[in-house]
């Protein structure tokens, strides 16, 4: 049977926001083995999952599978590379490989195991105090918000923003002689403003509106999103929460979170 890891695990999100470095190595730890594996070459993935693990220190290692079982839970999808045995030796039994680097990782971060005859899942045990939402809308309220800046017509709807004609065009010419930039130039900033840190440990409030939603302010109190309803982390209540790993998601942002209470409280006790 294949192991399952519980997630949310505190744990394991805890360790990613701690080490980004290694969670982004977790990332492309699953690009590579799930580039080949999408296309059936399953024994070529594994042999360069470990080529690649091979790089580096033990310990980091197993920050590393770590970092991609984060990855793989953020983007919702299955993480198989943790899971593979090392080769078989000359009893033809499978020698440590990937899958106890992992178990390692799993139960030195503090995750337990159950096991039952048809499962064996690895949970923690921890209060949740890191999870993972989704923000929607993020690179429309940035437009929105660059125009106002400019004193230019704010547009209300997605669709009085422009498409590229062409692939990746980020200006147009409008039937009046102006120029708009497009959906494409928007969601490139998103994507500077991640890669520079500008949503790093950033407080929003989550208010309801009058559909039910959530939307979503920075600390100057403008909307920059709202809180998706599919990923939502199980907020039922308004809020602050601390965006503490956020990721560009095509000009969206897929983040792990603290509430600010729990953010605040651990600041004070590194003091």
């Amino acid at each position: 049977m294949r192991p399952e890891v519980k997630m949310p695990a505190s744990e394991l999100l805890e360790a990613a926001v701690n080490n980004p470095q290694a969670f982004q190595l977790g990332r492309k730890l699953n690009s590579i083995y799930g580039s080949l594996a999408s296309r059936k070459r399953y024994d070529e993935a594994k042999v360069q999952a470990e080529e690649f693990l091979s790089q580096f220190a033990p310990d980091q290692r197993l920050d590393i599978l770590r970092g991609a079982i984060v990855s793989a839970h953020l983007n919702g999808t299955q993480c198989g590379v943790i899971w593979q045995w090392g080769p078989a030796g000359i009893d033809g039994k499978p020698r440590p490989g990937i899958r106890d680097m992992t178990i390692e990782a799993l139960t030195k971060s503090g995750l337990q195991c159950r096991t039952t005859n048809s499962e064996l899942v690895y949970y923690s045990t921890s209060p949740v105090k890191y999870f993972a939402i989704r923000l929607s809308s993020v690179w429309f309220f940035y437009y929105r918000r660059y125009y106002e800046l400019k004193g230019m017509p704010v547009p209300d709807h997605y669709i009085e923003i422009p498409e590229p004609p062409q692939p990746g065009q980020e200006v147009v010419m409008l039937p009046d002689g102006t120029r708009r930039f497009t959906q494409v130039w928007a969601k490139k900033q998103i994507q500077g403003l991640v890669d520079r840190g500008q949503f790093n440990n950033r407080t929003v409030s989550l208010r309801k509106t009058n559909e039910g939603k959530f939307a979503v302010y920075n600390e100057e109190g403008v909307q920059i999103a709202f809180l998706s309803q599919k990923y939502s982390g199980g907020i039922k209540a308004e809020c602050a929460l601390v965006l503490r790993l956020p990721l560009n998601n095509d000009g969206n942002l897929i983040c792990i979170v603290q509430y600010e209470h729990d953010y605040v409280a651990n600041q004070a006790s590194k003091q």
